[in-house]
C-alpha cells in the first residue's frame, strides 16, 4: 500500500470519528435543552437553580439542582432512579424514560 492510500484511509477514520462525535455532541445539547425545559415547567417550583432559595415542604428542605448535582457519588443511575421513584415530598410525575434520562442529564451538568 503507498504513503497516499494509508493518508487517505487514516484521514477517512479522523473524518469519520469526528462526524460520529459532532452527531453525538448535538444529541447531547439537545438532551441538555430538552431537560433544562422539563425541570423548568415540573421542577422549578421547588427545586430553586439558586441554593440560598431554601424550600421547605413538609418539613422537608428541597435541594436545588445544583446541590443534587454536587451530593457525593451522584450518578446518572441513581439520579435517574430518585426521578422514577416517588418519595416524599415529591410528587410522582410519570415522565418518558427519554425525559428521565434529560432531566438527569440537565441536572448533572450543573456540576
Amino acid at each position: 500500500m503507498s504513503i497516499l492510500r494509508v493518508f487517505i484511509s487514516a484521514l477517512a477514520v479522523i473524518v469519520a470519528t469526528l462526524e460520529c462525535g459532532s452527531a453525538a455532541l448535538a444529541q447531547t445539547n439537545h438532551e441538555l435543552v430538552q431537560g433544562k425545559e422539563i425541570a423548568i415547567r415540573l421542577c422549578a417550583g421547588c427545586h430553586h437553580a439558586n441554593a440560598r432559595d431554601l424550600v421547605v415542604i413538609e418539613g422537608v428542605v428541597v435541594p436545588s439542582f445544583n446541590q443534587i448535582a454536587n451530593v457525593p457519588h451522584m450518578s446518572r443511575e441513581r439520579l435517574e432512579a430518585l426521578l422514577i421513584i416517588p418519595h416524599r415530598p415529591m410528587s410522582s410525575v410519570p415522565l418518558p424514560v427519554q425525559d428521565v434520562r434529560a432531566l438527569a442529564s440537565y441536572i448533572l451538568s450543573l456540576k
